[in-house]
């Protein structure tokens, strides 16, 4: 079987904010609230506002592909 199914609960994904949160960028900081669209990290609960997640996606995006290229993924 090769490849697996797109996300695991532990990886990063887009999500619409439960809760009022703030940005975990450093720079960033901003309100997120309640139904915005976010990056969420499950294993450290982390989120990310949509101005900051298009660079935190595209490193999620391509870890995850190297873990399934290069089998970093195990059952």
């Amino acid at each position: 079987m090769s490849g697996r199914s797109r996300y695991l609960d532990r990886d990063p994904r887009w999500i619409n904010a439960r809760r009022s949160d703030r940005c975990e960028s450093h720079e960033c900081g901003r309100e997120i609230r309640p139904g915005a669209r976010v990056f969420y990290y499950p294993a450290t609960r982390s989120v990310y506002c949509v101005e900051c997640s298009p660079a935190v996606a595209a490193r999620a995006e391509s870890e995850l592909a190297d873990d399934d290229t290069f089998g970093g993924w195990s059952s």
